[in-house]
């Protein structure tokens, strides 16, 4: 009866799609990451698509997202200041798409902007799919969302205003808000300890040091890759920095450093 009830809200949700992506509005695609901000205690989310998972696993230089996948009016239409805001990136695969069922893209806030020695680590699949379905359950209600409302500045292809209380059980539609928690895990679903929200202090736009939230990619039954970080700046920038990856000549150096090295010590060995 429960996978009979997944497959009938990935068809909806399937169905759902397609009408918004043909209106312009909302357009999700199972392996985008969403982007989620919101304040304790608000009327509204937004919930923004910044693009496929891959853009930033392969990315090799900074990608702003502020500006280009949301507005600042539609935070501020949305209720949200740049104070007290509390936001995270999240994705997933869902079984019948292209990749490895059931991975995961999720931030891991920095502190004191240190990148997490320890990256979250992956599940099994069943319960990776546990968190997928929360997932889903949001995009879903962002795309429900934005079908039933007409094209606006506050109801883009990227982005789209959610009531923080929308919760419609029968069609698996959900809010930012109620879908990752009141703790930040997804309602438990991503571990009791595992919150994947940064949140930005009460002065935060009066001060000058930005705060940063790490990116993971967890493939079931492997250990979780870090593919950079996000930094969003008192003045309202949001940027994701990918992981630098070493050129090649400065691995070929650091190998014949190495290679020096152990030389040098076996002659003082000897000696």
């Amino acid at each position: 009866m429960k996978s009979y009830k997944l497959a009938v809200l990935t068809a909806a949700a399937g169905f759902l799609w397609s009408l918004s992506a043909t209106a312009q509005t909302f357009n999700y695609n199972n392996g985008d990451l969403l982007l989620g901000l919101r304040t304790p205690g608000g009327n509204s989310d937004l919930i923004v698509d910044i693009g496929a998972a891959s853009l930033y696993a392969n990315a090799t230089g900074p990608i702003t997202i502020s500006g280009n996948y949301f507005t600042s009016s539609q935070l501020t239409d949305a209720g949200l200041s740049l104070n007290n805001l509390y936001f995270s990136v999240f994705g997933d695969i869902a079984p019948g798409y292209p990749g490895t069922a059931n991975t995961l893209w999720v931030t891991d806030p920095q502190l004191s902007n240190i990148i997490e020695a320890t990256p979250w680590t992956p599940q099994t699949s069943a319960n990776q799919g546990n968190t997928r379905a929360q997932m889903e359950s949001i995009a879903f209600g962002a795309t429900y969302t934005s079908f039933t409302e007409a094209a606006s500045a506050d109801n883009t292809i990227s982005a789209v205003i959610v009531p923080s209380s929308l919760n419609i059980s029968g069609e698996g539609a959900l809010s930012y808000t109620i879908g990752i928690g009141p703790n930040g895990n997804f309602n438990g679903n991503f571990g009791s300890n595992n919150d994947i929200e940064q949140d930005t202090s009460a002065t935060f736009t009066s001060g000058t040091s930005p705060v940063r939230t790490d990116l993971f990619e967890m493939t079931p039954g492997s250990s979780g890759t870090y593919l950079g970080y996000f930094e969003l700046d008192p003045n309202g920038t949001l940027t994701f920095d990918p992981q630098p990856v070493p050129e090649p000549t400065t691995m070929a150096a650091f190998g014949m450093g190495l290679i020096g090295l152990a030389g040098w010590r076996r002659i003082t060995r000897k000696s």
